[in-house]
């Protein structure tokens, strides 16, 4: 037993091993977004949901959302720069006027498993957006962050926007009517 249990790791491992990092097939609808959106719920109720995680011109990105008491959900643009230090930055806004907030995100603040490719949640900033960003968003949200730090452009295509905001409205049909116990 413990022979062919070795044997099937050391499959496994080669395996593994051969697969490039990052080969993964793109994203380019709505509906492949919609179904790559993981969604977790806390003991005390609280629901998270997190789209795919995104790579483009040095940048590690994704949209999250948590649904609290009220049943709303808070959304946000979760970002990572390679060459940028966005930690420096506190101020984003839209290429229209709208204004953001940012948020530091720190090693407490976000589960490092998403950027597993490029992880460094110290290093993180996210952008809080409301349901009028994410439903007016169809063109995509193309944001600047600007601070001590410099400035950092950010974006998400609409089709990944519509996505994450499908799969929420898909996640809520079917958990309609759970109460968040926070006692």
């Amino acid at each position: 037993m413990r022979i062919m249990l070795g044997c099937l790791s050391a499959v496994a491992l080669t395996a593994c091993a051969n697969v490039a990092p990052g080969n993964k097939a793109a994203l380019t609808t709505a509906d492949q977004v919609a179904g790559a959106t993981k969604f977790t719920m806390s003991p005390s109720g609280i629901h998270e949901a997190k789209g795919p995680t995104m790579r483009s011109n040095g940048k590690t990105w994704l949209v999250a959302a948590t649904r609290g008491q009220t049943g709303d959900w808070d959304y946000r643009l979760e970002l990572a720069s390679d060459s940028e230090d966005v930690t420096k930055l506190n101020h984003a806004s839209s290429a229209k006027g709208a204004e953001f907030k940012v948020v530091q995100l720190g090693l407490n603040g976000t589960s490092c498993r998403a950027y597993s490719l490029n992880c460094r949640v110290e290093r993180m900033v996210a952008i809080d957006l409301d349901d009028a960003d994410m439903s007016a968003s169809g063109g995509g949200l193309d944001l600047s962050l600007k601070g001590d730090g410099g400035s950092v452009s950010a974006s998400a295509p609409g089709y990944y926007v519509q996505g994450v905001a499908e799969a929420i409205a898909r996640y809520d049909a079917k958990h309609s009517g759970q109460r968040i116990d926070l006692f």
